[in-house]
């Protein structure tokens, strides 16, 4: 079974161009894996910058679909050399 999961992932994402999969979803409940439209928002161009030595930064981002789609979030935790202490994520 997880062969053809693996296949038709590859399948969706290979022929639905400007649709963006979200694998996790995908092993669960394929319905779920293609967001609600297939614009893509403008890229931000943000970057992101060391804090200073000896302080951590926690960085967040999340994302929805629609008043009804899924939604996702996460973060992740690094230190002044850019070293992940430790990362999360919610769908």
């Amino acid at each position: 079974m997880f062969l053809v999961k693996l296949r038709s992932l590859y399948w969706v994402k290979a022929s639905k161009e400007g649709c963006i999969v979200i694998e996790s979803q995908w092993w669960w409940n394929a319905r779920l894996c293609l967001p609600c439209s297939k614009e893509v928002g403008p890229s931000l161009g943000i970057v992101w910058h060391a804090p200073p030595c000896g302080v951590i930064k926690f960085n967040v981002n999340g994302v929805a679909c629609g008043k009804s789609g899924p939604v996702g979030c996460g973060g992740v935790l690094r230190d002044h050399s850019g070293k992940i202490l430790g990362k999360s994520n919610e769908e």
